[in-house]
């Protein structure tokens, strides 16, 4: 482990303190840095996302206000770093703004969603380290540097526990095909004695009715089939400790390894995805991991049954958090995919 003994970082990410955000502040915290977290948008409203990937410009005048109040709050201090997640409430003003007012401090930003859901690329050259998880978007932008996903210490230590009374687990979003994906499987799970917790999560009840109304995979649905609050980070922990496998299903077109996925990995418990791309990297093992057919999905009943095989720890801990904050601060010689080395070149 690297230490940041008295360095200053600004970290913006979604929901601020939420679970990641805090997640990333205590692991700074822990090597001595003194960290102010923000949420990189100025509201997490449905609607403040929809117009910041639509028509961001419109609001611009209201991102800017609500930077400016943070570096008002911060007047005084001096930053070495600053930490971008994800960047999609930023602007190229916005990022001339906090340049103005750091303009001694290392700017990184890691992309955890793909560029072509959230563009970014405007923001590039205002960075001296970007970083994505995203395989193809590292392929396409010569400034991007490989660095998946992360696991928090919570996921360290359900490894260390035995699964009980489920054998596949899903708690996610409703989005694209992935209800109509869940729904066939569940059956085919079911059919074969099974035992299953499905928590399918909408972030309003508006937006249910939205697609019971424009998508006929949604008519026959009640609005009771669904959850409208996420649940907590402590009660989906909870539900991955009793687990032995947890379902993963991608967004269409999505390369880059999801944020479930490397918590799966966490908690050394067997993961069913339709993320081909999986085979790629360097911790797949298709005793750990099934790759399902995302029309016709079937799932070997003694891939739930085995054990979790142990995978080579050096792999193993390169996607926790430690190992991502000593990449995205400190750079490394690191490959993830098999026979493809990335290497991260620093400015210091």
């Amino acid at each position: 482990m690297k230490y940041l003994t008295n360095k200053n970082i600004l970290l913006f990410i979604p929901k601020g303190k939420g679970i990641y955000g805090t997640g990333i502040y205590h692991e700074l915290e822990r090597r001595g840095a003194r960290v102010f977290v923000y949420d990189e948008r100025p509201s997490a409203s449905v609607a403040l996302k929809i117009i910041l990937r639509i028509a961001k410009q419109i609001i611009e005048p209201y991102i800017l206000y609500y930077f400016k109040r943070i570096i008002s709050q911060n007047k005084g201090i001096s930053f070495d770093y600053i930490l971008i997640v994800r960047g999609e409430g930023f602007t190229a003003k916005v990022m001339q703004k906090l340049r103005c007012a750091y303009p001694g401090a290392i700017y990184i930003l890691y992309l955890w969603d793909s560029i072509k859901y959230n563009n970014t690329k405007s923001l590039f050259p205002y960075f001296d380290r970007i970083l994505s998880f995203d395989p193809e978007d590292v392929k396409k932008y010569a400034e991007l540097t490989l660095r998946p996903l992360f696991f928090l210490p919570q996921y360290q230590t359900i490894a260390q526990k035995m699964p009980s009374s489920i054998d596949v687990l899903f708690i996610g979003t409703v989005h694209s095909d992935r209800y109509s994906f869940i729904v066939s499987l569940e059956s085919f799970i079911k059919s074969n004695g099974l035992i299953t917790f499905f928590y399918l999560f909408f972030p309003s009840k508006l937006i249910f009715w939205q697609k019971k109304l424009t998508d006929p995979i949604f008519r026959k649905c009640h609005p009771g089939n669904f959850k409208y609050e996420m649940m907590t980070a402590d009660e989906a922990s909870g539900y991955m400790e009793k687990a032995r496998a947890s379902l993963d299903v991608e967004g269409p077109g999505q390369t880059g390894l999801t944020m479930r996925t490397i918590e799966v990995l966490g908690a050394k418990r067997k993961l069913i995805t339709t993320n081909k791309t999986i085979q790629d990297y360097d911790f797949y093992d298709e005793r750990n991991i099934l790759i399902v057919n995302r029309d016709n999905p079937i799932i070997d009943l003694k891939f739930i049954k085995t054990p979790f095989s142990e995978i080579d720890p050096d792999i193993y801990n390169r996607y926790s958090i430690e190992a991502w904050i000593d990449e995205l601060f400190f750079g490394s010689n690191q490959s993830y995919l098999k026979n493809i080395q990335t290497i991260s070149f620093i400015k210091t």
